[in-house]
């Protein structure tokens, strides 16, 4: 926040920032929004053949990182396929564990389970939505995802999740990161772009 006397500005004050400026009786206490995050494209994706999997290679993301990936999956077969996240070549689903929670209509779905799955794809379809990544002070992988599919051709076949992953194993940097569906189910448009962000 900027402290002002009057019309004059002293100081930009954010939440974290240790050195605090006093204020006196009779000065003129303004507040203002702390800057917002800036992104730096690390890498980006058109996939213009079908694919099982897609990867990010030579990344060094420690813990005073944190990266954002964003998506958009078109589904390449008949077949309805998942899409799972791995990193550092460590493709065992039972060394991570996924809490979901999935709104269906008027009722919620909620479970937690050894996957790695984050989206969901249909033929055609697609499914939309962004991941934050991070390593964890105790050296975890831990990523945030919300998503929307699009599971049939009206509007009230809509369906948001949220899925939060985390690994079993240490991981005091992240290398690699691996996206993943069975059978080349990743299709002609589908779009991955990852982010580094810059504070």
């Amino acid at each position: 926040m900027p402290i002002q006397l009057g019309d004059k500005k002293i100081a930009n004050i954010f939440k974290g920032d240790t050195a605090i400026q006093k204020v006196f009786k009779g000065d003129t206490l303004v507040f203002d929004f702390a800057p917002a995050d800036v992104y730096e494209e690390l890498a980006d994706v058109n996939v213009t053949t079908a694919t099982t999997q897609i990867d990010f290679d030579n990344l060094n993301i420690t813990k005073d990182d944190e990266l954002k990936l964003v998506y958009t999956f078109v589904g390449a077969t008949t077949t309805e396929r998942d899409v799972s996240i791995f990193v550092n070549n460590n493709t065992t689903a039972s060394d991570y564990t996924r809490q979901l929670i999935l709104p269906l209509g008027s009722s919620i779905i909620a479970n937690r389970s050894n996957t790695t799955d984050f989206s969901y794809i249909r033929s055609n379809q697609k499914s939309c939505g962004f991941m934050d990544i991070k390593v964890s002070n105790n050296d975890r992988f831990i990523g945030q995802n919300q998503n929307l599919d699009h599971i049939g051709s009206q509007s009230s076949s809509l369906r948001q999740a949220n899925h939060n992953i985390v690994s079993t194993f240490t991981v005091s940097s992240i290398t690699k990161i691996s996206v993943s569906s069975p059978s080349n189910h990743i299709g002609v448009g589908s779009r991955l772009t990852l982010y580094k962000v810059v504070k």
